[in-house]
């Protein structure tokens, strides 16, 4: 991949260099992933889009690994940039299947929807947010496209300055073990929300996060009855501090059912399930032929909380309080499973344990099996 010099720092861009996220390479191995999923329901090549392209290191691994893309979008509101994308489709063979543009990212995403390019694919990947980027990019959306969107402002996600992400995302975050899954799911309900402002019925099908960001994969069919529906999986999730006690709820409430504290309330939020099963399998059969093995365990994982609750149980909190360390996360699930409960070990946090059962059954079983 060609870079300009000077264009690796670790902070975003000034506007004069073109910039490369040389973080990003496993956001844009999932990214290959998943496309190559998406495209198994197209007969033809997909159209993709690409409005915050960088020195456009995505579109041409799109370009070149997914075996169904078709035309690409690549933009960049600095020209620099587009010269080094340009430049680097060249060397690497694909610049006749791409367009190149210098736009703000808004506008080049109204542009397509104005000349009626509309694309099968969006991916949005900013500095910070994605909030102002989300409504042109669906605006740009075919009927049944795929919108991906990651967010890399993760500590006001996670509960940092709350009043920023209520701006943002629309909803609270909550400052918890499981913050990062918090975050994903305000991310989603804000892409979900103004999804359905156009009468567009969602289908979340991945999300994946690590500490630099948040990102999340879902397409969207247009369909009033159907985005109906989705409004029933927004809603809330509450923690008691006091006794540890956390559930889903379509509403906010004050008093813990346990302990009688005082709970918190996260969201609105998706409540619903953040990943697909069918297109994980399918992102899976793609990992097993390709150079992606490493990802396998992360999308089995994401395939096991499919049907769990919206948070997870963070093994090494419990077991401090109780002063017994040593407990591993999938024995944990394993002794649950055996009692009946469903559980899994978070795709997110490999110390995150999802489960139907309460924190007393949990409680119960780290006493019984104690080290």
């Amino acid at each position: 991949m060609l870079v300009p010099k000077g264009c690796l720092g670790k902070g975003p861009p000034d506007g004069k260099l073109a910039f490369f996220n040389w973080r990003g390479k496993v956001v844009r191995d999932f990214t290959v992933l998943a496309y190559d999923a998406y495209s198994e329901a197209f007969p033809e090549p997909f159209s993709f889009a690409d409005p915050l392209a960088g020195v456009g290191a995505r579109s041409i691994r799109v370009a070149l690994e997914c075996k169904k893309s078709g035309h690409l979008f690549v933009n960049d509101v600095n020209p620099l940039a587009m010269e080094a994308a340009r430049l680097a489709s060249q060397r690497n063979g694909v610049h006749g299947k791409m367009s190149f543009h210098a736009e703000e990212a808004g506008l080049f995403l109204a542009e397509l929807s104005g000349r009626r390019e509309r694309v099968d694919i969006v991916d949005i990947d900013p500095f910070g947010t994605p909030a102002p980027y989300v409504e042109p990019a669906l605006r740009a959306l075919k009927d049944g496209g795929l919108l991906s969107v990651t967010a890399t402002d993760t500590a006001i996600l996670c509960g940092i300055h709350p009043q920023v992400a209520f701006r943002k995302y629309l909803g609270v975050p909550l400052r918890s073990e499981y913050c990062v899954e918090v975050g994903l799911r305000l991310l989603l309900a804000m892409v979900v929300r103004k999804g359905l402002a156009f009468d567009m019925a969602p289908r979340p099908l991945f999300a994946h996060a690590d500490q630099h960001y948040m990102r999340v994969y879902c397409s969207f069919e247009l369909s009033a009855s159907k985005a109906n529906l989705a409004v029933g999986h927004l809603g809330y999730v509450l923690h008691c501090f006091k006794c540890g006690h956390r559930e889903a709820s379509p509403s906010a409430k004050e008093r813990c059912g346990r302990c009688g504290g005082t709970m918190q309330a996260a969201g609105p939020l998706w409540t619903s399930d953040l990943h697909d099963s069918y297109f994980l399998k399918r992102m899976s059969a793609s990992a097993r032929e390709g150079p992606f093995l490493r990802f396998l365990t992360i999308l089995d994982r994401a395939s096991s909380e499919v049907g769990l609750p919206p948070y997870f149980f963070k093994l090494p909190k419990l077991t401090a309080a109780l002063k017994s360390p040593g407990h591993s996360p999938s024995k944990v699930v394993e002794e649950l499973s055996k009692i009946g409960y469903r559980a899994a070990v978070s795709s997110v946090d490999p110390q995150g344990i999802k489960t139907d059962a309460s924190i007393e059954e949990i409680i119960a079983i780290l006493k019984a099996s104690n080290p």
